[in-house]
């Protein structure tokens, strides 16, 4: 009896929290970009050398970013990884709605397998991202892809939702990023493409991190 007289006054004392919380993410002043800054990241990492490259204007388009980072990195042997980076600043939300399962699946590709995998950053512990694997009559993909902000890696929606509402609250910001890590995988080679596709997602969360964009209140008149 105790616990349920108690209940409903710390249910209403939540309510109330959450509500004063919504109230103070309402009034706080919009952002903009001002810095994109993910261009930066160097074309050199590690042993790759970076190109880049671009989607069609109609691409760009239903992506929506404010900035894209979009590079195939090719490594001694040849063989070449493809980054991709969207960016979300605080005024879109943070996050991107053309996410890479609906990427692949629209040009054709069977999505043969899909899970998690965890791996360690440096100086950052570890970090869970989405891995697939698709393919398209004989060719085949290996494709990571996570949500990250300036300083957290996250697999999925909710996850980043969370991250964004905590991130509003104590920063003001919620702005985000979708990076995506693929690499052919062909056939008896799917140990060494994993570990490539692993090492090169390991050296990318950092420098995201570290090429993070500038975002700067909007001043009212």
């Amino acid at each position: 009896m105790k616990l349920r007289r108690h209940a409903f006054p710390l249910s209403v004392i939540l309510l109330g929290l959450s509500m004063l919380g919504v109230l103070s993410i309402a009034l706080r002043p919009p952002f903009k970009v001002t810095d994109v800054r993910l261009d930066h990241i160097p074309l050199q990492v590690e042993s790759s050398v970076g190109t880049e490259m671009h989607f069609e204007d109609s691409v760009y388009a239903v992506l929506n970013a404010d900035g894209n980072v979009l590079r195939n990195y090719g490594g001694p042997d040849g063989e070449v990884i493809n980054l991709y980076i969207g960016y979300y600043g605080t005024a879109k939300g943070g996050r991107a709605e053309h996410l890479p399962q609906y990427c692949f699946t629209g040009q054709g590709w069977s999505i043969e397998k899909w899970d998690f995998v965890a791996f360690d950053v440096p100086g950052a512990g570890a970090a869970r991202v989405n891995r697939m694997i698709v393919n398209k009559g004989a060719e085949r993909q290996l494709v990571y892809f996570w949500f990250q902000s300036e300083s957290t890696v996250m697999s999925t929606g909710w996850e980043q939702n969370w991250h964004k509402f905590r991130r509003r609250l104590l920063s003001e910001r919620m702005d985000g990023t979708l990076v995506r890590v693929s690499m052919d995988m062909p056939d008896g080679k799917d140990g060494e493409v994993e570990e490539r596709v692993r090492r090169f997602a390991q050296t990318v969360v950092p420098l995201v991190s570290q090429f993070w964009p500038i975002e700067s209140p909007v001043q009212s008149l």
